[in-house]
C-alpha cells in the first residue's frame, strides 16, 4: 500500500511539473525559412503585364520574437497570450528575372535590379497546449494583427553600342509604395524542454494593389512600357502575401 501510495504521489508531482512547465511564461527567439505560395510565388507573367498579379517571390527566410503569458484561470491553464513580431523577407525567382531581361526587342542587353520584399507582422494572439510528455509539449496558435509591406526599388538598364564602338546605358526606376495590410497566422509545434521549438505557421499577410510609380531617363520608357502607364503610374495588380514558414525557436 506504502509503495502503491509512492507511486501515486510520484505520478502526481511529475503531472504537476508537467503543468507547471506547460505554463511557463517568457520570451523566446525565433529564425528559419518562408516558402511562398499562391500568387506571392507565381511568376509567368510577374511585371510583365500591367496588373499581372504575381510577385514571383522567392524562397526566403525568417528572424523573430515572441513574448507569451499564462492566462491565471484553471480551466486554460495551458492557454497563453502572446504577441509576435517577425522580419519576413524574400527575393525574386531567377525565372521571372530572366524573363524581365529576355523582354522587348532592342538590340541591346538587359540587366534587371530586381525587387525584394520586406514583411514585417505584429501580431497578438493565444498559444494552448493540450498535449503535455513530460519534457516534451506538442501546441497549436494562432495570431492576427498588422503586417507592414516594404519592396525594394527594381532597376533595369538597357545597354547598347554606339556607331563609334562606344556603349550607352539607359535606365528606368520603378518605386514602390509601402502597404500596410491585417494578417494573420496559424501555427502548429512541438517544445521540449521548455527551450527549444520547432514550428510550422501558416500566414496570410493580405491582399492589396503592388503599386509604384516609373521614372527614367531620356529614352528608358520603352523598356518598361508594359508596366507603366502613360502618367507614369505602376500597377503589378493586386497580390495576397501568403507563405509557410518553419523555423526553430530558442526560448530564455
Amino acid at each position: 500500500m506504502k509503495r502503491l501510495t509512492s507511486i501515486v504521489l510520484t505520478a502526481a508531482m511529475v503531472f504537476s511539473s508537467a503543468c507547471l512547465s506547460a505554463q511557463t511564461n517568457g520570451f523566446s527567439l525565433h529564425i528559419g525559412g518562408t516558402m511562398p505560395v499562391g500568387s506571392f510565388a507565381q511568376s509567368s507573367n510577374a511585371f510583365l503585364n500591367y496588373g499581372s498579379g504575381q510577385a514571383a517571390a522567392a524562397k526566403g527566410f525568417a528572424i523573430g520574437a515572441k513574448a507569451q503569458y499564462s492566462i491565471p484561470a484553471p480551466i486554460v491553464r495551458r492557454l497563453k497570450v502572446m504577441l509576435t513580431a517577425d522580419l519576413l523577407y524574400n527575393g525574386m525567382q531567377s525565372e521571372a528575372k530572366n524573363n524581365l531581361e529576355g523582354y522587348g526587342n532592342l538590340n541591346g542587353d538587359f540587366e534587371t535590379s530586381a525587387p525584394s520584399y520586406f514583411n514585417i507582422p505584429i501580431m497578438a494572439g493565444v498559444n494552448l497546449s493540450p498535449v503535455v510528455l513530460g519534457p516534451i509539449k506538442l501546441y497549436g496558435e494562432i495570431g492576427m494583427g498588422i503586417n507592414f509591406r516594404m519592396v525594394s526599388d527594381m532597376q533595369r538598364v538597357f545597354e547598347i553600342k554606339t556607331p563609334e564602338g562606344g556603349t550607352r546605358q539607359f535606365a528606368g526606376t520603378v518605386s514602390f509604395d509601402n502597404a500596410a495590410t491585417f494578417a494573420f497566422q496559424l501555427g502548429i509545434g512541438v517544445c521540449v524542454l521548455n527551450r527549444v521549438s520547432v514550428g510550422l505557421s501558416y500566414y496570410n499577410l493580405g491582399r492589396t494593389e503592388l503599386k509604384g510609380s516609373f521614372t527614367s531617363f531620356e529614352g528608358a520608357e520603352e523598356m518598361i512600357g508594359s508596366i507603366a502607364n502613360e502618367y507614369q503610374e505602376f500597377s503589378n495588380g493586386k497580390i495576397g502575401t501568403d507563405m509557410f514558414v518553419i523555423r526553430v525557436g530558442l526560448h530564455l
